[in-house]
């Protein structure tokens, strides 16, 4: 079970209870590299909603928000 969890001034405390739980967390340091990894999975023809379980995001984050 593959979780994305994108930068957001609770990280830490969020993955830790997500790896308590035993869900995989993968993080991105902002919105826009969090596109380009759902971008990429796109073009290799993967649905995200097929890869991941659930995405966690900030509304406010650098590069590009969450809006």
């Amino acid at each position: 079970m593959r979780l994305r969890l994108f930068n957001s001034a609770v990280l830490a405390q969020v993955k830790g209870t997500l790896d308590y739980l035993g869900l995989e967390v993968v993080t991105s340091r902002d919105g826009l590299q969090a596109h380009r990894h759902l971008m990429n999975l796109a073009e290799q023809g993967i649905r995200a909603s097929d890869y991941y379980l659930m995405m966690i995001t900030d509304a406010e984050m650098p590069e590009m928000d969450g809006y």
